[in-house]
């Protein structure tokens, strides 16, 4: 289910990807017209990572982002850790035991998955499990 690339969307987003996941950044998207400070430490991650940094006009990037807020910013990404229904089994095997599993259904928000999965991050869970059908899928917004 991985492999393919998606973008992140804000500082934020875009920040704590080239923190920890900087190998799955491909590419530094910055508004050519952005003069925000915050954006400068994040060109300077991604140059030191060896990310490709394009800077394009603010309207491509509205394009971009689908209509959400980028504060000039998008990263595009290859997204890691999504498992489908076969791989739970060995998953959990070579799991550390017991296993911290957070099992979502019916969150249908971005926005809210988003905190879900950052609250589980936060208290150390090993894996989410949620539904295909009748869940937000995991985007750029989450």
């Amino acid at each position: 289910m991985s492999g393919e690339r998606q973008r992140l969307i804000g500082i934020h987003a875009v920040s704590a990807a080239l923190g920890g996941e900087a190998g799955r950044v491909h590419a530094l998207l910055v508004a050519s017209e952005a003069r925000n400070p915050r954006i400068e430490p994040l060109i300077g991650a991604a140059q030191a990572a060896g990310v490709e940094l394009r800077r394009l006009p603010r309207a491509e990037l509205d394009r971009l982002s689908d209509g959400e807020r980028h504060q000039d910013v998008i990263a595009e990404f290859t997204p890691a850790n999504l498992f489908g229904e076969r791989d739970i089994q060995q998953l959990l095997e070579a799991a550390k035991s017991p296993p911290l599993v957070l099992i979502l259904d019916g969150v249908q928000d971005p926005h809210n998955l988003g905190a879900c999965l950052r609250s589980a991050e936060a208290a150390g869970v090993d894996f989410v499990v949620m539904p295909k059908d009748k869940s937000s899928p995991v985007t750029p917004v989450v």
